[in-house]
């Protein structure tokens, strides 16, 4: 086990989940006090994933590790206590970390992030501006299309981008994180 920091925190069904932030190990909180509740290894294969829940499960897309850049999607198992990979189909975005991530009903979004770039080693590049939908319930991975970066990303209103689905327009607040 690693610092605190370390971790993410999720909560469900009313319960606190804290996950290592390169997937793996699962700590609860219970009667004041955190306790591990998995039996898997300390990953560190999964940074900078895109976290979820859905349906009282957790859920890891993408991230990096082993000199590698993620497009898997991996659940937590509460009754197993490990991790498993799940298998999706179509075309998923392409191997990423930092991507942003949300949940809307049974949909999962996926967009932004870095990605490697294969014309400078050891670098990255910013993926390209394109939303990518998982339907939960199958699996099925699908294109939307280009996200409006015309919206500053780093504008005073606080908003880093939007895009529409399902004919709605989604505008995205500007994150600020401070350690």
């Amino acid at each position: 086990m690693s610092n605190l920091r370390d971790y993410i925190p999720f909560t469900i069904k009313k319960r606190n989940y804290f996950v290592h932030s390169g997937c793996g190990v699962v700590l609860e909180f219970r009667n004041d006090s955190i306790v591990r509740i998995d039996n898997s290894l300390m990953h560190n294969n999964q940074f900078g994933a895109a976290t979820f829940v859905y349906k009282d499960e957790i859920y890891f897309f993408g991230g990096y590790g082993l000199f590698t850049f993620k497009n898997l999607l991996t659940k937590y198992s509460f009754k197993s206590k490990e991790w498993d990979e799940i298998e999706t189909f179509g075309t998923p975005p392409s191997p990423r970390q930092y991507s942003l991530g949300l949940v809307l009903q049974d949909d999962f979004y996926v967009f932004s992030g870095y990605e490697k770039d294969s014309d400078h080693f050891l670098q990255m590049k910013a993926c390209e501006p394109v939303v990518y939908k998982l339907h939960l319930p199958t699996m099925q991975w699908s294109e939307l299309g280009k996200f409006n970066t015309t919206i500053n990303l780093n504008s005073k209103e606080g908003i880093s981008g939007s895009f529409t689905a399902n004919e709605k327009l989604y505008i995205l607040p500007l994150l600020n994180y401070t350690y």
